[in-house]
């Protein structure tokens, strides 16, 4: 499957990550000018960072690579 915003050549620091207004919170987008409100991310947080409560307008899923 190729992913058009994940071109990876080096290593994930060398991706464009995108700051949040949230420290030790960065995203990336993986569709970029996709149509519609669904977006398809990867979302980078440092150790000891969370997302703060929030919601949705439709289903979110989550995949954990590392950590938890």
């Amino acid at each position: 499957m190729h992913l058009p915003g994940l071109a990876l050549t080096g290593g994930l620091g060398d991706l464009p990550w995108r700051a949040t207004r949230f420290t030790g919170v960065s995203w990336l987008d993986l569709v970029p000018g996709a149509a519609g409100p669904a977006r398809t991310v990867l979302i980078r947080m440092d150790p000891g960072c969370g997302y703060p409560l929030h919601r949705h307008l439709g289903p979110e899923d989550v995949l954990v690579l590392a950590g938890g």
